[in-house]
């Protein structure tokens, strides 16, 4: 398993995997597959994003030489908050329990901290997924707050979302 900034290269890799994850998890992500762009302009503009702004990341985790795990943090855009950024995450669902996900995490932290600008990182989680809270506890993330009914998954379900964060 390697875990590697994307390139551009990756692009149709890295939206492969995510059409997967959008239908395997939607339990688990906020976006709906109708949300995806399916374009490869748009695709492109996206990697490339991360790509060339210095407080970005996007991560890849490959293995059986394919894409099994992504992850995008990017630094918040005000300036009173540009010390700060948030990431989100998602492993194939035949990848998970097999320290992907945390090798990633771990791989953003230490890209972090040599960024003297970025102090914190930040992440929000639905309440209930708490294997993730868990993966994110063990690795130094703190709960910070609650959003009550921040997501909706069907008409009259909410599910409230977890912020956490890990002072670098």
């Amino acid at each position: 398993m390697i875990i590697r900034p994307a390139v551009l290269a990756d692009i149709k890799s890295i939206f492969d995997f995510i059409k997967i994850i959008a239908v395997k998890e939607t339990n688990n992500v906020i976006s709906l597959p109708e949300e995806f762009s399916l374009t490869m302009l748009d695709q492109e503009k996206w990697v490339k994003y991360y790509t060339e702004n210095e407080y970005s990341l996007l991560l890849v985790a490959e293995a059986d030489d394919k894409i099994v795990g992504v992850l995008d943090f990017k630094n918040n855009s005000k300036i009173r908050l540009s010390h700060s950024g948030e990431f989100g995450i998602s492993i194939l669902p035949e990848f998970q329990d097999k320290k992907i996900g945390s090798k990633m995490i771990e791989y953003l932290i230490t890209w972090a901290r040599s960024k003297p600008k970025l102090k914190k990182i930040n992440l929000s989680v639905f309440e209930s997924n708490k294997r993730a809270i868990h993966v994110y506890e063990n690795l130094g993330f703190r709960i910070e707050g609650q959003q009550k009914n921040a997501v909706q998954i069907a008409e009259d379900v909410f599910i409230d979302l977890i912020q956490m964060g890990m002072v670098l």
